[in-house]
């Protein structure tokens, strides 16, 4: 079996520099709260129109608990 790369490299390879992803992994973390938070508002937000959606669907129905009244 002949592997993929034996002719040109991939480009991923080509541009590669060690030093750039080095500190792009470091300053990496410091985003992770910033993402966290933005989905955080995103899901928050999905789950607004989701029950808007739901509620404007939804009948109103009115339930009355009747008594009764078993005697022996």
């Amino acid at each position: 079996m002949v592997p993929i790369e034996v002719g040109e490299p991939f480009l991923q390879r080509q541009t590669l520099d060690l030093d750039l992803n080095k500190e792009s992994l470091l300053t990496g973390p410091d985003f992770i709260n910033e993402l966290r938070d933005k989905s955080t508002i995103r899901e928050e937000a999905c789950k607004i129109r989701a029950t808007r959606t739901y509620n404007s669907k939804v009948k109103p129905r009115n339930f009355q608990i009747k008594k009764i009244c078993w005697s022996a």
